[in-house]
């Protein structure tokens, strides 16, 4: 009989600690999903691009790119950081990157063939 007293204190105490499961989860649909990556394996490089915008307007974009052992990883959320500063930020290495090209055209740089 004290077992049973003993069960029914520690499921009451459980019972009151407990956040009760929703019936329903919430819904934010997303209305539109972006998703695009490139993968170059003989290069041992792949970019990856998943960016979502739901309908009460928050959005989740996610920018993974690699080349040999260097990685980076750009993650945009509402709830972190500003919007106006990681577009300025991609801005900068859009323009980056497209003057990094230019340069080696400009140069006609190759990289040189192993002979065997």
């Amino acid at each position: 009989m004290q077992e049973t007293s003993v069960m029914s204190q520690l499921e009451a105490l459980e019972t009151e600690n407990c956040v009760p499961v929703p019936k329903e989860p919430p819904l934010n649909p997303v209305l539109e999903h972006l998703k695009q990556s490139t993968f170059q394996p003989d290069i041992h490089s792949y970019i990856t691009l998943d960016a979502k915008v739901y309908e009460n307007k928050t959005y989740w974009l996610e920018l993974h790119a690699k080349y040999f052992d260097t990685e980076m990883e750009v993650w945009l959320h509402d709830r972190h950081g500003s919007l106006d500063e990681a577009t300025k930020y991609l801005r900068s290495l859009n323009r980056l990157t497209g003057d990094m090209l230019d340069f080696i055209g400009k140069h006609n740089l190759r990289s040189e063939i192993e002979q065997a």
